[in-house]
């Protein structure tokens, strides 16, 4: 029997029959396929795969948001899909609002179903999710979207 739940561990799954719902093993908080910038001093954290040839894309928002990247934010690039506790990461730094930009949840160790430019409260944390720089950069019209949540989620007045 202890072979078989190790074997669930070891691959992240546990059977749906014994659970009525989901389960995920958490994953190792101490990941080294990420890489972390920034200070966090606005208890935010932005969440991206890495894409260095759109960064500058990332900064404009940053920079309309009224968000410095070395002060004010936690920068979390995911270097690939290797699993990652983000829960625990949100936790030890007191997090409040998190963006994700393009990335699996699941392999973070979250399991929720969050739908695209809509900010989601869950405990005392706001989520909103969006596409990746690359797909905001193929569609404007995603960009308008992102913006319109970001404003919502930072509370920020639209210019007239």
């Amino acid at each position: 029997m202890t072979n078989i739940f190790n074997h669930y561990l070891k691959n992240n799954i546990l059977p749906n029959s014994f659970f009525d719902f989901k389960v995920f093993v958490a994953p190792d908080a101490s990941a080294t396929h990420t890489e972390v910038l920034g200070a966090g001093k606005k208890h935010t954290l932005w969440v991206l795969k890495d894409e260095p040839s759109l960064e500058v894309i990332l900064e404009k928002m940053l920079t309309a948001a009224k968000l410095d990247k070395l002060e004010d934010i936690f920068l979390l690039k995911i270097l690939d899909n290797s699993p990652f506790a983000l829960q625990h990461f949100i936790q030890s730094r007191a997090i409040r609002k998190v963006v994700f930009m393009g990335v699996s949840l699941p392999p973070l160790g979250i399991n929720l179903q969050l739908p695209h430019y809509q900010v989601v409260e869950v405990g005392k944390v706001q989520y909103l999710t969006s596409h990746s720089l690359s797909k905001l950069n193929e569609e404007p019209s995603l960009k308008r979207d992102l913006w319109a949540a970001i404003q919502a989620l930072f509370e920020l007045r639209a210019s007239v």
